[in-house]
């Protein structure tokens, strides 16, 4: 028993102090394991002996399956009858059924677990709802023993409350003994920054085919595009905030609604104006002035979002931004008090 309490006591936690009286009951249990099978290997001759004399009788379960020997009222309980009513992990009680003292006729001796479907359910909030979202299955971490799993699942709402419902077809043997589990969703874990919903801002932009960007000067990786005009043709390198697979994204600042932009080697033309999109971002001060940059949320609640770092055209680590992002535009100085 010396590395089950050492396991105990190395993964103890006082939010989980219900889990002292299970532990206590587990390791009592596996005392009486321990001394009923040394009773029985030091009278075996003389209980083989009041077998013989019809004194003494031997039952086996009617079936193979997982003994358990604790009964708690909710044997029958399927997922159609449970209730919010059922979930009470703070009132719950099992009954131990080795340390009663005598047994009755019709009491219970055992319980037997001869399936290895089984089920957890799980209250959620609508925040978790939302970012399950069509999910069908989802992956369980056992914070009792750090086993990980798979497990088909189902978002149901059971008297005005939001449960999740895992369905589970292994592992029964390990938790057969618990009512209630301590288990983490593992829902896409991704890294990312974290930045207050205040610095996000939103932001209006031209996109224009790839088509119509080239190459600016020899030594610069800056891209551009040819523009028509009463004088002639002429070039202007814009700022990329984010492409698509086949689009750019650029700023009014670099070219206007309505400008005629020409593709090289073609006579096609296109109407800057014809296809606006909006952006979320934030803006960059690294340089003392504002500079939007797109970001990609993956996780927001009320006060902050998760975004992903290292897109080509958005922030990393360590860079700067503007906390209040609405109290700014795009080149303003910014100055540090």
């Amino acid at each position: 028993m010396r590395p089950d309490i050492s396991a105990f006591v190395g993964d103890y936690s006082g939010l989980r102090f219900s889990k002292v009286y299970t532990f206590k009951s587990n390791i009592s249990d596996s005392l009486m394991q321990l001394y009923s099978q040394q009773m029985t290997e030091s009278y075996s001759a003389d209980i083989e002996a009041a077998s013989s004399a019809e004194v003494f009788y031997t039952y086996h379960a009617p079936v193979p399956g997982t003994v358990v020997f604790y009964t708690d009222g909710y044997e029958d309980l399927t997922l159609d009858a449970f209730t919010p009513e059922t979930f009470q992990p703070n009132q719950w009680a099992a009954l131990n059924l080795r340390s009663r003292d005598t047994v009755a006729a019709g009491d219970a001796a055992y319980k037997l677990i001869t399936g290895d479907n089984w089920n957890l359910v799980i209250p959620i909030g609508d925040d978790m709802v939302e970012q399950l979202g069509d999910s069908t299955a989802v992956e369980v971490e056992f914070t009792e023993d750090g086993a990980v799993t798979w497990a088909s699942c189902e978002v149901r709402d059971i008297g005005g409350n939001h449960y999740l419902v895992l369905f589970l077809d292994d592992s029964v043997d390990r938790y057969a003994q618990s009512r209630y589990l301590y288990v983490k969703l593992l829902l896409a874990q991704r890294s990312g920054l974290k930045i207050p919903n205040s610095a996000i801002v939103t932001k209006n932009f031209f996109v224009v085919p790839k088509g119509y960007f080239m190459s600016g000067s020899d030594d610069s990786d800056s891209k551009g595009v040819l523009v028509a005009t009463d004088t002639g043709n002429q070039f202007i390198e814009t700022t990329i905030y984010y492409e698509t697979e086949d689009a750019y994204y650029i700023d009014s600042e670099d070219v206007s609604s309505g400008d005629k932009l020409i593709m090289a080697n073609s006579n096609d033309r296109y109407t800057v104006g014809n296809d606006i999109a909006e952006l979320q971002g934030v803006y960059n001060v690294n340089k003392g002035y504002a500079v939007f940059k797109q970001i990609e949320i993956l996780y927001q609640n009320e006060d902050y979002c998760v975004i992903n770092t290292g897109t080509q055209y958005g922030v990393s680590l360590y860079d700067h931004i503007v906390l209040q992002g609405n109290l700014v535009n795009e080149n303003d100085l910014i100055y540090a008090r």
